[in-house]
């Protein structure tokens, strides 16, 4: 008989064990989906397994017979409830990468759902109910939470369900650090099954007996939160630590975390992509390698070791999805951790046994949304950073691995802080010339930037039946290219179409100066200017024959006040390195006819075509004399003007014609006259 003890406790073997589930990693991963629903059908029936509400609907996600979840969204908000049997009306629509650099790609979020298309649902019809156990568990206890007056925090805590948490309420979590601990992962079970232990065993030591019983009770909680991936990776840490107390394997909890790994990597191989395992696993590896530091100190001086090991272990993830981090949520941690812990989950959970401390579990909930966005309003310390790239984020976790390990620390400290000096003033360390045209759907919105200087033509925003459309795609933008201030914000005229995120922006980063254009203000550019008075942000007149710079860029004003706000559009002429480029706003032909009688204007590496690829702008004659070599197209897809115009495109069929609606953001990068064109194509 081998020694299972010696041999599940040998490194060596783990090593092997990891190798082969890696392989498995990979054979899966390489797998195609299968799509097993027909995109061509109009009418889908399935049971709803999952229902979120979101600001635009209901996002519902329903199962039928094999076939992979598919998701549906209802525009309006419908009575649908988990265990309902339905049948919808609408369409398949397959979702594109992400437009816009460094953006949030649901394409390859649904690929690690295991899932392809999403169905949008004009009508739906409840048929029947399930007979499935957990699905009605579900029902009832949704339908048992939603009654309550703490919804949210019950929903959150015992379901893992954020949908009903207020949008501002979850940023403030993530700015001030402490989104861990919304997720169901160590502090929930932890506090589970030392609240089931008391319960069914009292003070009866651990055996294999209430191990069994405690298993059942878990997974059973597992079928119920849908095996919540950071929950998961919770519940097989338990489950190695106990086998390896009840059968004396004396494995260590590296080993315990080497063991679920390998168990991860074999039966749900795609969790290793969600966002919540990743903060999830990533904390626990690190805290078990630090264990032996943290026994040495006091308890205090271990809190602020363990919460200080947590926040440089999560650190690279952060700066990976959200570009900033609050150097202040190390201290927030040790604050609000205790309370949550001691408090604010234990009372939660309470409320829901005895309803009758609904009422305190919900203004203990309300005070702590309401003092964690206070403190998230201490932004000095917020630091934002270039997006990582992959090269540094394994070097990085190499070096803290080190540093744990007491290997030559002086100098694995110094490297760890070279490493974040770097990309903290990567723009500074790394110059470079780009323009990036910035999908923002029918609008416009142009970052030019060189050498650690930036500057943004337009905003984007546009307008629908209910009002403005605000859409915050700039902001992470900016900062997931490190940059951190506008030195000029141009908005070349008052259509909400190129103005409509400036009030955003404006309250969001640093800007030095903004430029308007010649001619009577509209209301919106009144209101931004009410918006820069108020935050002491300079602003001026941009005028026909103004220069100004940018890095290697330089720009002369062409245009004037026409009286009419588009064709008052700032008209720029730059150049860089010997190439020329135009950017027209929405300048018209009448602007464009001007133009040609007063300048001699050069050939053009290429233009930012005016108005969309309206009909109004871009006449033949004008487009003959400058003769592009590339031209940009800011459009909305499907928009309803009809734009590019049919016409305007054969003005430039003579250039390499980019839209954003089919090429996503189109970036162009200039270094020593050579250039490099990336686009972010849908």
């Amino acid at each position: 008989m081998p020694n299972w003890n010696r041999l599940l406790s040998s490194n060596v073997f783990l090593i092997f064990l990891f190798l082969i589930a890696f392989v498995s990693f990979l054979h899966s991963i390489s797998k195609e989906i299968p799509t097993t629903w027909n995109e061509n059908d109009s009418m889908v029936i399935g049971t709803v397994t999952k229902v979120k509400r979101t600001e635009s609907g209901e996002e519902v996600s329903i199962h039928y017979k094999g076939k992979p979840n598919l998701r549906l969204f209802l525009k309006s908000f419908e009575n649908i409830q988990i265990g309902d049997q339905i049948q919808a009306t609408g369409s398949f629509q397959r979702p594109s990468k992400n437009t816009i650099p460094n953006g949030f790609n649901y394409q390859y979020y649904l690929w690690y759902h295991r899932e392809k298309v999403t169905f949008q649902v004009e009508k739906i019809v409840v048929v029947g109910r399930s007979q499935n156990l957990f699905l009605n568990i579900k029902r009832n206890l949704n339908s048992m939470i939603s009654k309550r007056k703490n919804a949210s925090y019950l929903s959150l805590f015992l379901l893992g369900d954020s949908s009903k948490m207020d949008t501002s309420s979850k940023e403030g979590f993530r700015e001030n650090g402490i989104s861990h601990l919304f997720s169901i992962s160590g502090m929930h079970f932890s506090l589970l099954i030392g609240g089931l232990s008391f319960l069914l065993f009292r003070k009866k030591k651990e055996s294999k007996c209430s191990f069994f019983i405690l298993n059942l009770f878990l997974i059973g909680y597992l079928f119920l939160i849908d095996f919540i991936p950071s929950a998961c990776r919770t519940f097989l840490l338990w489950e190695f630590l106990t086998i390896s107390k009840l059968f004396q394997f004396h494995w260590s909890k590296v080993q315990c975390f080497c063991l679920m790994m390998i168990v991860i990597l074999f039966w749900k191989p795609f969790y290793i992509f969600d966002v919540g395992f990743q903060f999830s696993a990533t904390l626990s590896f690190f805290i078990c390698q630090s264990e032996s530091i943290l026994k040495k100190k006091s308890k205090l001086l271990g809190s602020l070791y363990s919460s200080t090991f947590a926040f440089f272990s999560s650190l690279p993830l952060a700066l990976y999805y959200y570009f900033s981090v609050n150097l202040l949520s190390i201290v927030w941690n040790l604050v609000l951790v205790p309370f949550v812990t001691i408090i604010l989950f234990p009372i939660q959970i309470l409320s829901f046994f005895f309803p009758f401390l609904s009422g305190i579990a919900y203004i203990l909930g309300m005070g702590f949304e309401d003092v964690s966005n206070f403190l998230s309003k201490f932004q000095f310390l917020t630091l934002i950073f270039h997006k990582p790239f992959w090269w540094w984020i394994v070097l990085y976790y190499l070096g803290l691995f080190l540093f744990l390990k007491r290997w030559k620390r002086k100098w694995v400290c110094s490297f760890l802080i070279g490493m974040l000096f770097f990309l903290y003033h990567y723009n500074f360390l790394i110059p470079q010339s780009y323009f990036l045209m910035i999908d923002v759907g029918q609008g416009d919105s142009l970052l030019i930037h060189s050498h650690n200087q930036t500057m943004l033509v337009d905003t984007g925003g546009y307008l629908n039946k209910s009002g403005v459309i605000y859409e915050n795609t700039l902001e992470p933008l900016l900062h997931s290219l490190g940059i951190r201030k506008l030195d000029i914000l141009c908005l070349t005229h008052g259509d909400l179409d190129h103005v409509g995120e400036a009030d955003r922006l404006l309250e969001e980063m640093k800007v030095n100066k903004v430029y308007f254009n010649e001619g009577t203000f509209t209301k919106e550019e009144k209101r931004i200017q009410e918006l820069l008075t108020k935050k002491r942000i300079s602003y001026d007149i941009l005028r026909e024959g103004d220069i100004f710079t940018i890095g290697n860029f330089s720009f002369f004003s062409l245009n004037k006040d026409r009286k009419l706000e588009n064709d008052s559009s700032i008209v720029l002429l730059g150049n860089i390195d010997n190439s020329s480029f135009l950017l027209m706003g929405d300048a018209s032909k009448n602007a464009e006819k001007e133009i040609l009688k007063k300048y001699h204007l050069p050939s053009l590496l290429f233009l930012k075509v005016g108005h969309h690829g309206s009909k109004t702008s871009s006449s033949k004659g004008f487009i003959n004399t400058i003769n592009p070599k590339y031209s940009i197209i800011s459009v909305g897809k499907n928009n309803r003007y009809g734009h590019p115009n049919k016409e305007i495109l054969e003005n430039l069929n003579e250039s390499k014609i980019y839209r954003t609606d089919e090429n996503g953001s189109i970036m162009f990068k200039i270094k020593n006259n050579k250039l490099k064109i990336k686009t972010c194509t849908p």
